[in-house]
């Protein structure tokens, strides 16, 4: 016997889609501030797959984690390391979304010593 089996309410059905179009749509607004970004503009030419977790954090908590990470070697010192300009424009993309986005609170933790350069 199925138990905790929920009754189909349409209505419920039709806010969760409508809440989720609205998300979607605001996604797509903040990710449009980085468009004229010209230290986007270079970290999505040279790391596109970068870029594209940048936009895809765009607005939340989770992208200096992910930006931080990035400076982190986590292949068994097989990382190369980045550019001089890339790594400046990961920082300088940091400034940005602070800047964009007060609102969001800062990781409180430092991992480690390019985390302390960042902050």
């Amino acid at each position: 016997m199925i138990k905790n089996l929920k009754k189909y309410d349409p209505e419920h059905h039709k806010k969760e889609l409508e809440k989720k179009r609205e998300e979607e749509r605001l996604h797509e607004e903040l990710v449009h501030e980085l468009d004229d970004n010209d230290d986007f503009i270079k970290i999505k030419k040279r790391h596109p797959h970068i870029a594209i977790q940048i936009e895809k954090n765009w607005g939340t908590n989770k992208l200096h984690e992910y930006i931080v990470n990035l400076f982190e070697d986590t292949r068994g010192g097989t990382r190369k390391g980045f550019e001089e300009y890339i790594y400046h424009s990961l920082l300088e993309i940091l400034n940005f979304h602070d800047k964009a986005h007060p609102h969001l609170e800062k990781p409180s933790k430092l991992k480690t010593v390019w985390t302390t350069i960042i902050y």
